[in-house]
């Protein structure tokens, strides 16, 4: 999200990253796309709105091919109460333009059994000596980030990416926002595979 510099909030980017466990699944669903992908405001000058409504028709798209194939399927973030509160305040925002979800309709993703918070299982298992923070107990499992990259240099990235008319200093901006999402959404999935293991 970004309030730099005064601006109204804004969420510009959902992101992703696919996980097949099952060679079966994978090849039942034909080689699905895995790996990063961004929903955001930076592809085909979308807005939050229509970033939020991508990424929620792909999340629904994985859980009806879960149950027409019978498989399992699981959406990771990490502190789920700042994920479905940015949702809740773009579907707000948005007044159920561009086919996104309501507030019901997250609230019950949020309930169901699809949706796992890791820091739920970093709370109950993991006391690091500094904070439950993304980036400190996901470097302690071996994430990576960039020198110095944190959330709130990330919303100055977004101020300077809307406010440039360079094509090259957007695209370079734009570039950062995406692998520092990357990193985060990489990091989850360290996390899950760290804890699952017995750490």
């Amino acid at each position: 999200k970004s309030e730099a510099n005064g601006r109204l909030d804004c969420v510009y980017l959902w992101g992703t990253l696919t996980s097949i466990r099952s060679e079966k699944v994978r090849k039942l669903l034909g080689d699905p796309t895995e790996g990063f992908h961004g929903f955001s405001i930076f592809e085909k000058n979308e807005t939050e709105s229509e970033a939020l409504a991508s990424f929620w028709a792909w999340a629904q798209n994985w859980i009806a091919m879960s149950k027409e194939h019978n498989f399992s399927i699981g959406f990771y973030c990490y502190s789920e109460t700042a994920e479905h509160t940015a949702m809740k305040s773009v579907s707000k925002r948005s007044n159920g333009k561009a086919g996104g979800p309501s507030i019901d309709e997250i609230e019950e993703f949020k309930q169901s059994e699809y949706w796992l918070d890791i820091r739920d299982y970093v709370k109950k298992f993991i006391w690091s000596t500094e904070n439950q923070q993304l980036k400190t107990v996901g470097k302690i499992a071996g994430a990576k980030w960039e020198e110095g990259a944190n959330g709130a240099l990330s919303t100055v990235w977004f101020d300077k990416w809307t406010r440039s008319t360079d094509v090259a200093e957007r695209e370079s901006l734009k570039n950062q926002l995406l692998e520092y999402n990357a990193n985060d959404v990489e990091a989850t999935l360290i996390l899950r595979n760290w804890i699952n293991d017995g750490l």
